[in-house]
């Protein structure tokens, strides 16, 4: 999965939250460490990482049907 990464300077939470998710070739992890680095204060709370993980894995199982057709 090829996720990129760019950097916003508005809201922390939602905003900080989607950025992770575009993070290019990192883990959920990784992603969300190197968007906190980035912009202190971004992906606040663990409702969001969870959802960042929810979404990682449904790209991944996208991309692994794409990948059988």
């Amino acid at each position: 999965m090829r996720l990129y990464q760019f950097t916003v300077f508005v809201a922390e939470g939602t905003t900080g939250t989607m950025v992770a998710c575009k993070s290019e070739g990192l883990t959920v992890d990784g992603a969300i460490q190197n968007n906190r680095r980035l912009k202190p204060g971004s992906v606040e709370t663990k409702d969001q990482e969870d959802r960042i993980g929810d979404f990682y894995r449904h790209c991944k199982s996208k991309e692994a049907e794409r990948q059988q057709h």
